[in-house]
């Protein structure tokens, strides 16, 4: 396979896992929003979501940060077009994802299991720091080898926005007839 061919492939599954944030980021990862029509319409669900969200976002991740090749099969990784040397500020970035990845995505670490070891934690800001970081080697290729590319564009409707537009609106409905029942 080319670095082109490779290059190619690397923008459409960073593209997609910047897709993944950014609704993560839009449910989750919320400042100066209010967080309780989330909470008050379907705590379970919405848990539950943001559990595979935070897993799929690791794993892609960890992937994409693999070795070049296993038991002599390559892989599709950011190591196939990149140098150490090119790779180490993003490596830095994401050296907690092993740990998670090896003892809880990937396997069962009894340890971590029974709660007698612990993790590193992973912020929401590391992994904003990831992908952008991924995306920025990605154009910086781009710009080095003459390439025109451009990410997957993110969807502009049935995105997580108009979920929760949605959900709040269907709160406001049930509030004002809430106001009509006599007392």
């Amino acid at each position: 396979m080319s670095a082109v061919e490779i290059f190619n492939e690397l923008v459409i599954r960073v593209g997609i896992l910047d897709i993944y944030w950014s609704e993560y980021e839009t449910l989750y990862v919320r400042d100066d929003k209010d967080y309780s029509i989330v909470e008050d319409t379907a705590p379970f669900f919405f848990n539950s979501i943001q559990l595979i969200f935070a897993h799929y976002l690791l794993l892609e991740i960890s992937k994409l940060l693999d070795s070049k090749s296993y038991r002599d099969k390559e892989r599709l990784c950011f190591g196939q077009i990149f140098s150490e040397e090119e790779l180490k500020s993003l490596k830095d970035l994401t050296k907690n994802l092993k740990s998670w990845r090896n003892k809880i995505l990937a396997h069962l670490d009894m340890e971590v299991a029974l709660c007698k070891d612990s993790l590193p934690d992973i912020k929401n800001n590391n992994i904003c720091e990831i992908v952008k970081s991924m995306k920025n080697l990605l154009i910086d290729f781009s710009k080095k080898n003459s390439i025109q590319f451009g990410f997957p564009v993110k969807p502009f409707k049935g995105t997580a926005n108009v979920l929760l537009k949605y959900l709040e609106e269907g709160r406001r409905s049930i509030v004002e007839k809430a106001k009509e029942i006599p007392v």
